[in-house]
């Protein structure tokens, strides 16, 4: 038996609390285990099952790749894309198009590889060298994939501004000279058991009722204290402030 503030005895829960105090944490608790379990799955759907091309292309080439054969509809792949090593202030756009049998454009994709550093109280160098892009395969059968790009060819010199900042001491300064980029664009496309999106929202709006659900009982146990315990928390917390 649980005391209200009104001193009258009510039945205690499960957890040796107030019924609604105690549904409520047994409840709160189920849904965050249950967010973790839908967390946990999408993972698992994330993980690659098998890697349905892997080529690699020089930059400033357009090609076509494939065909590839899916054999099941709305089949779950990424396109991952990996741009070679760049200079300093050097670029590379990489498109690309989704292809269906008769090489007409499903959806299409793109994005931009860079590289930036310097030398200002200390290196810093900032770059983007990948993206990947997850696709649905609408149907089994034949898909092709179009990649162009784009890049900055060269690297460029040091603009006269550069040249001051730079401490030529230091190790970072040969990369200002001028090199032809060399290295090729990776691609890989790996199947995915399937899209972890679904678990993941389950697991994002489960985690958010629970944690509601177990304030809430929070604020009714509150609630349901006697006025002395309250005045003793109160007097605690001021004792912790004054400190």
């Amino acid at each position: 038996m649980a005391a209200n503030n009104s001193g009258i005895q009510t039945a205690s829960g499960p957890l040796g609390l107030s019924p609604w105090v105690s549904t409520g944490a047994i409840v709160g608790m189920i849904l965050i285990g249950y967010a973790t379990l839908c967390y946990a799955t999408s993972l698992f759907l994330d993980l690659p099952t098998r890697t349905l091309l892997t080529t690699s292309i020089p930059p400033g080439k357009d090609i076509i790749l494939g065909p590839v054969k899916i054999d099941r509809a709305q089949s779950v792949y990424t396109i991952d894309v990996t741009g070679p090593p760049l200079a300093n202030n050097e670029w590379l756009h990489v498109n690309g198009e989704l292809l269906d049998h008769r090489q007409e454009t499903l959806l299409g994709f793109g994005d931009e590889f860079w590289h930036e550093e310097g030398y200002d109280e200390g290196h810093w160098s900032e770059s983007k060298t990948s993206y990947q892009m997850r696709v649905t395969f609408p149907q089994p059968g034949q898909y092709y994939l179009k990649l162009d790009t784009e890049s900055s060819g060269e690297k460029p010199e040091a603009s006269p501004e550069e040249i001051r900042q730079l401490n030529f001491n230091n190790p970072y300064a040969h990369r200002y000279s001028r090199t032809p980029t060399g290295s090729h664009i990776s691609i890989q496309v790996k199947g995915r058991s399937a899209s972890p999106l679904p678990h993941q929202v389950l697991a994002w709006f489960s985690i958010i009722l629970g944690l509601l659900v177990l304030v809430g009982a929070g604020l009714v146990y509150y609630n349901d204290l006697p006025p002395e315990t309250k005045a003793r928390l109160a007097e605690t917390f001021r004792g912790d402030d004054d400190d």
